[in-house]
């Protein structure tokens, strides 16, 4: 029968992006080995247990070793074994870590160049009437639409606020210093303090339609499908129904 504990820590390395199918594989040998009370085993043993060639087995068996999950002895006939000296990730997450504050320092640049380069105007889309139906990207144009914000951010929500990239987005706008109007009908504690932190004022209530409405002249609508209705330089009555919502909402 198989461990779940092992299933689920199997299942997220894939989610990390530091490790190889393959790399996979030889983890479950080794697991499964272990279960069974082989600490110290070959490479041949590994490669039978993950249903592998040894050659691919000794190739990934080296790579894991150098992220600190494996370690080995320095006998001719090499036998391996999972680390138990340290736990490695913790250690593999600052090599993220790492690789995050480069490409923070890379993205900080190029937004200072591209500010020279293509100064903001303040004609949303050089002032192109925009009014269609979209399926898919919502939190793409949801952002873009954040980001134009000059004045006033009207949101109503049928799911607690966690996507990272829109919650991002939220955050520039109220440090910019746009008054952002929140209606969810899901209460994330942590996550609605922060925003109040930050200046949103956030309500529990209900409401007909998810949507974001920006300035009064720009928006972006969602239905269940993941699609709805996006526009940009048009003036709709979606700040109206939102102020309906909104007088009968609760504060948070």
């Amino acid at each position: 029968m198989a461990n779940p504990l092992q299933e689920e820590l199997l299942s997220m390395l894939s989610s990390t992006g530091m490790f190889h199918d393959m790399e996979s594989k030889v983890l479950r040998g080794l697991l499964s080995l272990r279960s069974n009370g082989k600490k110290k085993v070959s490479a041949a043993e590994i490669a039978s247990a993950a249903s592998i060639s040894v050659t691919n087995t000794y190739k990934y068996l080296y790579s894991l070793e150098m992220k600190g999950v494996v370690e080995t002895n320095k006998e001719k006939n090499k036998l391996f074994w999972l680390s138990s000296s340290s736990n490695p990730f913790p250690r593999l997450f600052s090599f993220v870590g790492q690789d995050y504050l480069k490409k923070k320092d890379a993205f900080k640049k190029l937004e200072n160049i591209y500010d020279r380069l293509v100064p903001i105007d303040r004609n949303i889309w050089l002032g192109e009437k925009i009014h269609s139906e979209y399926n898919g990207n919502f939190r793409e144009r949801a952002a873009f639409l954040l980001d134009i914000a000059k004045e006033e951010v009207l949101i109503t929500t049928s799911r607690a606020l966690k996507d990272f990239v829109i919650l991002d987005a939220v955050g520039r706008a109220l440090k910019r210093g746009i008054s952002v109007k929140i209606i969810s009908s899901e209460s994330e504690p942590e996550t609605t303090e922060k925003l109040k932190t930050l200046g949103a004022d956030i309500r529990f209530g209900n409401f007909s339609q998810s949507l974001i409405v920006v300035d009064n002249r720009h928006g972006i609508t969602l239905d269940n499908s993941e699609g709805g209705l996006w526009f940009l330089n048009y003036s709709t009555d979606y700040k109206r129904k939102f102020t309906s919502y909104w007088n009968g909402s609760e504060a948070l």
